[in-house]
Formats: C-alpha cells, structure tokens, sequence
C-alpha cells in the first residue's frame, strides 16, 4: 500500500511539473511575442506573476520559490534581459505570496477577495524591485518614468488578475 501512494505521489508531481512547465513556456511566448497587442504606452501586464503566486497558494512556500527562480531564469534568458533580474523579482513574489500560503485553502482563497490582495501586494513589490533595478538613473524624468511603469505594471497586471474572477465563478469553480 505504501508503495502505491508513493508511486501515485510522484505521478502527480510529474503531472504539475509538466503542466507548469507548459504554462510557463505559453505565457512566455506570449509576453514576448505578442505583448505589443496589449500594450498600452510601453506597459504590458506581467502574466508570469500570477502564474508563480498559483503555484505558491496551490504548493506551498518551497514550491513556489523554487519554481519562480526556475521562471525568472528562463524568462530572462528568453527575453534576453539582464540575467538574474527577473529571477530575483519573480522569487520575492513567491516569498511574499508564500506568506497567504495555507495548506489545503487553496480554493478558498481563489475563490474569496484575498487572491486580488495577494496579487496587488506582490505586484507592487515586484514592479518597485524591478524597475529600481532596469531604470535608466540618467532619464531627466527620473521619477516620472519610474512611477509610470511601477504603478502602470502594477493596475495593469492586477486588471488581468480580475478576468480570473469572472473564470473562477463560471467555469472552473
């Protein structure tokens, strides 16, 4: 009997690697390759953000650290980004959604109003390392421009993140 649950165990793990692996690969494809569709004056929304916090609230703190690091990676080598950059932004957005982490609550989260806290609060941080990283320290607009793009970033993913509440309610839940 053991033997079985350890086997059904590692299937599912298997499972989840792959289909985030896929989603991982889907969503950069589409950041990188059609986010001039949806931009708006330079800003696009940063899907890979909540694609790491449901990895985090579903699996757990470790989880999702260790799959935000892998995420950040592979998007700063496929967006030919300062390497490391989005790796460290990714894996504090998993480090601060790790904290609404509770296991098997999964659903209830998703489903009640704490899921756009989470995602407001992580986006901020996100985009306020980030972009103190990726700015130009020689634009006359300093502020201007980094205001721009840390708040605009931030309404523009969090407006992403309110689709899934019309999903969660019709279909998925």
């Amino acid at each position: 009997m053991n033997n079985t649950l350890t086997e059904v165990t590692l299937k599912n793990f298997y499972l989840k690697f792959i289909y985030y692996s896929i989603a991982t690969l889907l969503i950069c494809v589409l950041q990188l390759s059609f986010s001039f569709l949806i931009s708006v004056k330079g800003i696009i929304p940063d899907l890979l953000i909540l694609l790491i916090i449901w990895i985090t609230l579903r699996d757990g703190k470790i989880v999702g650290l260790i799959s935000a690091f892998c995420i950040g990676l592979l998007y700063d080598y496929l967006s030919l980004n300062i390497f490391g950059v989005n790796a460290l932004t990714k894996t504090i957005v998993a480090y601060v959604s790790g904290f609404f982490y509770k296991e098997n609550e999964f659903l209830n989260i998703v489903k009640s109003n704490k899921i756009f806290v989470i995602v407001f609060i992580s986006t901020l941080i996100h985009n306020v390392v980030y972009y103190l990283l990726m700015i130009n320290l020689t634009e006359s607009n300093l502020w201007n421009i980094y205001f721009k793009f840390v708040f605009g970033s931030m309404i523009y993913t969090f407006v992403f993140s309110l689709t899934s509440f019309f999903f969660r309610i019709k279909k998925f839940w």
